[in-house]
């Protein structure tokens, strides 16, 4: 029964949203966005999804971050980009 728990919380908290990182990357101007699936590290905790990224930024350079979305006390909170 642990296990089976443990394999459902996983898929549960694994999900990435690359159709809102990408909305919310592009505008903020960001180019050449490459999805890496889901960050484990990347996120805060009121974030539903999150979602590993490498791309050009806005100056340039290359980035590599997260963007995390999610819901926080029932309303959208929207897209968060951190990068690392």
């Amino acid at each position: 029964m642990r296990i089976l728990t443990f394999i459902l919380l996983a898929v549960v908290f694994s999900c990435t949203n690359e159709d809102g990182a990408r909305y919310a990357l592009a505008g903020a101007g960001y180019d050449d966005i490459e999805f890496h699936g889901h960050s484990w590290t990347g996120c805060g905790d009121s974030d539903s999804t999150c979602t590993e990224f490498t791309a050009t930024g806005p100056t340039g350079r290359q980035v590599h971050g997260a963007v995390g979305c999610g819901y926080s006390t029932g309303c959208s909170k929207g897209c968060t980009i951190r990068t690392f």
